[in-house]
């Protein structure tokens, strides 16, 4: 009884979107729709590198969606999380949701919008899905930086919800440093968020072997259904040491409550980025409850302009490992950790210090390194 209750519910929910679906495509001349009648899914079995030369992944450029896009090699642009996909030998082509989703697309990024999708929008993302396509979203929290998009229950929302258990909070994480005057300024609004170790996931792995951070600036949470109807969810990210304000309303022209409201208010264990898998369609969707995690000068910055590293390397393991799994490879063919890193963890044997008393004091000298963030003394 419970299940066909719960099959009710999504058939309630999808009934009016998938009317719209419909018509949008006898108008659209859009014909997968019928010619994919009686057809047998077949849900994609793990790519091989050499495969990756033919997939394609399409970006959403419509600049008045405000969205982040590749070639912009701004601190809000794409440009270092499309290499990667490049790296990886697949072709990148810019979109514009005007039109319906080219049936070649295999992966369709969308970063960073802004303004709300209308329903036609929304519909072309939704036929891209049950094709059996791809979909990584990176949104953010209503109200700051001109951000007026995703509410949980928009069509979109609901049907990313009933078809792949995650859903989109109406949040913005407050953390204890946060105060009324750090909201102005985005960059200001930092915070360090955890893989999930409760379940593993290839994609988290080396995250969660060497308890690896990612940095997030001003997000939202999510909820996640780990088992759905045709759904699996897992989470990727979380935080515990923020509360999820729901009162999202922030300007500089206007007055910021931050106190915390039980039973209003989102606490406790908070995604903040997931992934999933429709069972029935194989198709696969990720969802970044912060998009500046994957942007050029905030989670994709570089240590130098010559060298590559990455500042936060936690942020670049994270994009490289989710774009191969959203690209269907298996887990040894992702691309490899950074180099220039030693992880030092303590492990609790101490009998390697029973010579500490003759361990030589080295002096370190000020200003003795190109980067002055690697200087101890500094």
């Amino acid at each position: 009884m419970k299940r066909q209750n719960n099959l009710m519910r999504v058939i309630l929910h999808r009934l009016p979107f998938l009317l719209v679906i419909v018509l949008v495509g006898i108008f659209a001349g859009v014909s997968h729709l019928s010619a994919s009648q009686g057809q047998q899914v077949q849900v994609e079995q793990p790519a091989q590198a050499d495969e990756l030369t033919t997939m394609v992944v399409g970006y959403v450029g419509d600049l008045e969606l405000g969205v982040s896009i590749a070639e912009n090699d701004g601190e809000a642009g794409l440009l270092r999380f499309a290499d990667i996909f490049r790296e990886y030998g697949t072709e990148l082509r810019r979109i514009s949701l005007d039109n319906p989703i080219s049936s070649d697309i295999d992966l369709l990024l969308m970063v960073h919008p802004r303004q709300p999708l209308n329903v036609v929008q929304s519909t072309y993302i939704w036929q891209h899905l049950e094709r059996g396509h791809h979909l990584l979203l990176a949104i953010d929290p209503n109200s700051l930086d001109r951000v007026r998009t995703f509410r949980s229950r928009d069509g979109l929302s609901q049907l990313l919800f009933n078809d792949y258990g995650i859903r989109i909070d109406d949040t913005a994480l407050i953390y204890p440093w946060v105060t009324e005057n750090s909201l102005v300024d985005i960059r200001d609004n930092w915070g360090a968020v955890q893989p999930e170790s409760l379940v593993s996931h290839p994609v988290m792995d080396p995250l969660v072997r060497y308890g690896v951070p990612v940095f997030t600036w001003f997000t939202r949470s999510l909820t996640v259904e780990s088992v759905g109807v045709n759904s699996e969810a897992s989470v990727l990210l979380y935080t515990d040491h923020a509360f999820g304000e729901t009162s999202t309303n922030f300007s500089e022209t206007t007055d910021v409550s931050l106190n915390f409201n039980i039973g209003a208010d989102a606490q406790g264990r908070l995604p903040v980025a997931a992934l999933a898998t429709n069972i029935e369609t194989g198709s696969r969707v990720a969802v970044l409850g912060d998009s500046e995690m994957i942007q050029n000068l905030f989670g994709m910055t570089q240590r130098s302009a010559t060298n590559g590293e990455p500042t936060y390397p936690g942020n670049r393991i994270l994009a490289e490992r989710l774009a191969g799994w959203l690209l269907g490879l298996s887990s040894d063919h992702y691309l490899p950790l950074p180099v220039g890193f030693t992880w030092l963890a303590l492990d609790g044997d101490n009998e390697d210090w029973a010579n500490r008393e003759s361990v030589t004091i080295v002096a370190d000298n000020e200003g003795d390194v190109a980067n002055a963030s690697d200087d101890i003394i500094s």
